[in-house]
């Protein structure tokens, strides 16, 4: 399943993934306190045992990151830069699920789980009352390794705006959204608005994902007696004049699960007794010799 997230204002999240911390950077951080483990009092030992508790469970996550020194392995330093810096690259760690802002159209994510409960959230947030200890030990160390203490807050605004029901996460199908969509066309008076700013009858029409959508354009445009409608719109086969390919297996695929669905859809609303006499009807065609396959008539001699 794929998903689209929503605000009230139906706009569309831009998501995307943030580290926490590096894999490689989180065991030069283990290795750092092991090895003055002893000089620690009870006290100190269990709250670091309780702070990589917390990291741990983390989800993993990739992000795109500007390298600190040991973030990962044999990192050289750029020396075409006047502050320290260590490249940029792909790196895998502990994070979680970001809200960058919000769009008029939607994205996929298909590297982002459509459970929410996995996106970190609420385990990033545990790691607020350790931040100051970790960080503090990184800088007198000077561990050198990334550590963004700002996403535990972020972490608790955003799972209380999903508490609040302030975000509305949408599951679709993908092959099922290349056959049907429920969108929004802006009416200003006399036809819909079209993709060139003028109007035109319905089939002309610009479509919008969501109302928050066509409200921004009507805003920006400043449309006056503008309204928006829904509309529901939906495939019903692939024009023989625009030179159909194999190729186009999604196409294929999507429309196959339209029609499966207006069959299962007229099924539904017929009765018994006209599912019977649909049968008998269908039965008699059966039976019936097609017009090339008339009986042939011996000849006389």
């Amino acid at each position: 399943m794929s998903f689209h997230l929503l605000n009230p204002s139906q706009k569309f999240a831009e998501l995307s993934t943030e580290l926490l911390i590096t894999q490689y950077g989180l065991n030069k951080l283990k290795n750092s306190v092991t090895d003055k483990w002893s000089s620690f009092n009870t006290q100190q030992q269990k709250k670091w045992e309780e702070a990589f508790g917390v990291l741990d469970v983390i989800p993993p996550f990739s992000s795109f990151i500007a390298y600190e020194a040991h973030d990962a392995p044999n990192l050289k330093k750029l020396t075409h830069y006047s502050f320290e810096c260590y490249d940029w690259g792909t790196a895998e760690g502990r994070g979680m699920v970001t809200i960058k802002g919000w769009r008029t159209q939607s994205e996929k994510y298909d590297e982002i789980p459509d459970d929410m409960s996995k996106w970190g959230w609420e385990q990033m947030e545990t790691v607020g009352p350790y931040t100051d200890m970790i960080g503090k030990w990184i800088a007198q160390n000077e561990l050198k390794i990334t550590f963004n203490h700002h996403l535990c807050k972020r972490a608790k605004s955003f799972r209380q705006k999903n508490l609040k029901g302030e975000l509305n996460q949408v599951l679709y199908d993908p092959t099922e959204a290349l056959a049907e969509v429920n969108a929004c066309v802006v009416f200003v008076g006399g036809g819909y608005l079209d993709a060139k700013g003028s109007t035109s009858p319905l089939a002309g029409a610009r479509m919008f994902e969501s109302v928050g959508s066509a409200l921004t354009t009507i805003r920006s445009r400043k449309l006056k007696d503008a309204v928006v409608v829904n509309v529901k719109t939906s495939i019903t086969g692939v024009d023989s004049l625009s030179n159909p390919s194999n190729r186009f297996s999604d196409l294929y695929s999507a429309l196959a699960s339209q029609q499966n669905k207006r069959l299962k859809d007229a099924l539904e609303n017929l009765s018994r007794e006209q599912l019977l006499e649909r049968l008998e009807q269908l039965e008699v065609k059966v039976g019936e010799p097609s017009s090339h396959e008339q009986p042939v008539r011996k000849s006389r001699m």
